[in-house]
Parts: C-alpha cells; sequence; structure tokens
C-alpha cells in the first residue's frame, strides 16, 4: 500500500504569515462585503465627499469599513487609511479615491498570496499564475510577488535545494531539472542548485535506488527481460549510461540471481 505523497514545505517564517481568515474586498457573504459592493464603491465619485465615519469589518481587524456622505462605503487596510492622513470630516478627491482603492486591490491580493503560500511551499511562477487565475491584474500580481520575494517569503532556490533533497533517491539530475522547470525555476537558478546538490556520487547513488525499486516491483519477470527493462527504464529517467551500468549490474547480481553477460544492453 503505498504511503500519501509528502508536500514539499519550506517556510520562511511561519509566525511572519499570519493573513485574517475572511477576505474582504471577495466576501461570499451577503451583506457590504459581496464582490457587486465593492465593484460599486470602488468607482470613484465626480465629486469630492466627505468620510461621515469608519466601521470594523467582521472577521479582519486590520481592515475598516469607510463610511462616505454621498457614496457607498470602501473597505480598506489600517496601515492604507493611516498613511492616507484620513479621518472623519475628511474631504476626498477623486485622484485620492483611485489611489486607495489600488491599495486596497494590492492589499487583498496579498491576503490571497500569504493563504497561498501557507499551504505549502511555492515559487515565483506559480505564486504569480495562482494570483492572476483568482482575477488579480497581471501588473499588480507581479508586484506582490516581487515584494514578497524580496522580503524571503518567496524563494526559488530554497524551494529548488528543498525539492532536490526530497527527490535525492528517486529521480535524476536531468528529471528534476524537468521538474523545476515546469515550476518556473529560472535556468540559472536550477543550475546553480543542481550543482550544489546533485553530485556525481549522488546521481549514482539515485540510479542504484531507483533499479533496487524497479528490480523489486518486476521480481517475476526473467532476470535477463528485467535487466533489459530496467536498463530502458533507467534511459528514459535521464541517468547516464555509467550509471545505468553501475546499477544494473549491482542489483542483478544479488544473491543466487546473475545477469548473464549477453543480456545487459549496451550504448555502443
Amino acid at each position: 500500500m503505498q504511503g500519501k505523497k509528502r508536500r514539499l514545505t519550506w517556510n520562511r517564517d511561519a509566525t511572519a504569515i499570519n493573513p485574517p481568515a475572511q477576505s474582504v474586498l471577495y466576501s461570499t457573504q451577503a451583506g457590504a462585503d459581496q464582490p457587486d459592493a465593492y465593484t460599486r464603491a470602488s468607482v470613484a465619485p465626480d465629486e469630492p465627499c466627505v468620510i461621515v465615519g469608519r466601521e470594523p469589518v467582521s472577521g479582519r481587524s486590520d481592515w475598516l469599513r469607510v463610511l462616505f456622505d454621498q457614496h457607498p462605503p470602501l473597505m480598506l487596510p489600517v496601515t492604507v487609511w493611516t498613511e492616507l492622513g484620513w479621518q472623519v470630516g475628511k474631504e476626498v478627491l477623486p485622484t485620492q479615491w483611485d489611489t486607495a482603492v489600488q491599495a486596497a486591490r494590492q492589499a487583498e491580493i496579498r491576503h490571497w498570496a500569504f493563504l497561498y503560500l501557507q499551504r505549502m511551499a511555492r515559487t515565483r511562477s506559480q505564486l504569480l499564475r495562482y494570483l492572476i487565475r483568482r482575477g488579480a491584474p497581471a501588473a499588480v500580481a507581479e508586484a506582490v510577488v516581487c515584494d514578497l520575494a524580496a522580503r524571503g517569503y518567496v524563494d526559488d532556490a530554497a524551494y529548488a535545494r528543498a525539492l532536490a533533497e526530497q527527490l535525492a533517491s528517486r529521480v535524476s539530475r536531468r528529471e528534476l531539472a524537468w521538474r523545476l522547470r515546469q515550476r518556473g525555476v529560472e535556468r540559472s537558478v536550477t543550475d546553480a542548485v543542481l550543482a550544489e546538490t546533485r553530485t556525481d556520487e549522488r546521481e549514482a547513488a539515485a540510479a542504484q535506488a531507483v533499479a533496487e525499486r524497479y528490480w523489486q516491483r518486476h521480481s517475476r519477470v526473467p532476470v535477463a527481460q528485467r535487466v533489459q527493462r530496467l536498463a530502458a527504464y533507467l534511459q528514459r529517467r535521464g541517468f547516464d549510461w555509467s550509471d545505468i551500468r553501475v546499477a544494473v549490474q549491482a542489483v542483478s547480481h544479488r544473491g543466487t540471481e546473475a545477469m548473464p553477460e549477453d543480456t545487459f544492453l549496451d550504448n555502443d
């Protein structure tokens, strides 16, 4: 019975990623937090409007619902409220409104990113694709990803090292490079991590481990046929021929089983 797949985890600082559990701008709950309400509020007024009050947002202690005299409420992070210098009684110009809305949208997209990163480690490319799928504008999503990478919350090199360690005895150097490319890791990062983590000795050990698992799973196949299939299998998995030869010879010579001299598939 196969065990559950292990998730790749890498967390720079688990205590630093602690976003509130409820989304504000795109809440599915009824009331003013619904998307339609936010869309109406995000449209800048034609004339200046006056702040007449502020309310807490349920489930989000770091957000406020700002009330205006002639416009729907607008949800803002407390930090944005403070940075803009807003207060009850202040007149808000249309340009200031647009600035507040953009800051609020970026804060919410950052919230999506934090929740996504809490599940498991991700690459910059994976995070960017996720945010865009969620509906974030590409430019805003890119800015959020760059900021989180600068702060160390997204680290492609650390991700690549963790994946290399997790798959140390399961894949070849070529397959690991392919997997990293599929996850959007840049080639320069991949090459540096492989040079650091996949020495010739580790590559040979990985070929041996993969060969042993294959040999055991196909124990009912005649030795001569198993040798041929194993060599082809390791080649498809990206191992070099020198490592394939050593691994196949090692597993096929154990115990009473011996590899006939004319059964090994040569690469000449």
